[in-house]
């Protein structure tokens, strides 16, 4: 069962998610307008020999990530950090118990008119890890350094199961490269990412007093 807490943050990512896929069809179309070609951008080589497209949009579309972020005022007991892509946020519990933290790292692709845009989310509390976006995810594969893969399949908020998502977590603490596929309905969308964001959101977290559950 997903708490309460993890839909609300996963609905939160997915809202963003889909107002910077909409910036940047809109960019898209601005730089189409003036004869320019939306397919500029560089390749990572993957371990397995995948290749991963990591367009110059994505710099625009993460700004946009981060404008909604960080510049719009945080509500009352909540604190933000930002550590490359990777937003950590906690938010205290108006019970005065133990606050809600969350990790989450925005990742896009686009390769002419197939264009994904998604959020990974860590809990801490709770130890859930899922992914959200557009198009929405049929099933994602999360692999951490050369460990096992762990695997969802749940439609629109893709949750891994909570024993692995821990596994997981742990990696992260210590892990140097994160590799995703998202599938979905209009095909798969693979990605390289580093967990140094990541890294540095649960010191951060650490130096606000606080000890999540995954700490």
């Amino acid at each position: 069962m997903v708490s309460d807490q993890m839909s609300r943050t996963l609905q939160s990512s997915l809202v963003r998610v889909e107002k910077q896929q909409k910036s940047l069809g809109r960019w898209l179309h601005l730089r189409a307008s003036r004869g320019s070609s939306s397919s500029s951008g560089m390749l990572l080589q993957r371990p397995d020999s995948r290749r991963t497209f990591v367009p110059l949009i994505a710099k625009v579309c993460f700004f946009v990530f981060a404008v909604q972020t960080l510049l719009i005022p945080p509500a009352v007991g909540k604190q933000t950090f930002r550590s490359d892509e990777w937003i950590t946020e906690c938010e205290l519990s108006p019970g005065g118990g133990a606050p809600d933290c969350s990790i989450t790292v925005p990742f896009w692709q686009a390769q002419g008119n197939r264009d994904g845009s998604f959020a990974l989310v860590v809990m801490l509390q709770t130890g859930n890890i899922g992914i959200v976006g557009q198009p929405f995810p049929l099933k994602a594969v999360l692999r951490v350094d050369k460990n096992p893969p762990i695997e969802c399949r749940q439609t629109r908020y893709c949750i891994f199961p909570s024993t692995q998502a821990l596994t997981v977590a742990s990696q992260l603490k210590v892990g140097s490269l994160i590799l995703i596929d998202v599938i979905t309905a209009k095909g798969t969308f693979r990605f390289s990412l580093t967990p140094k964001g990541y890294q540095a959101g649960m010191a951060k977290i650490r130096a606000w007093g606080y000890r999540p559950l995954l700490d």
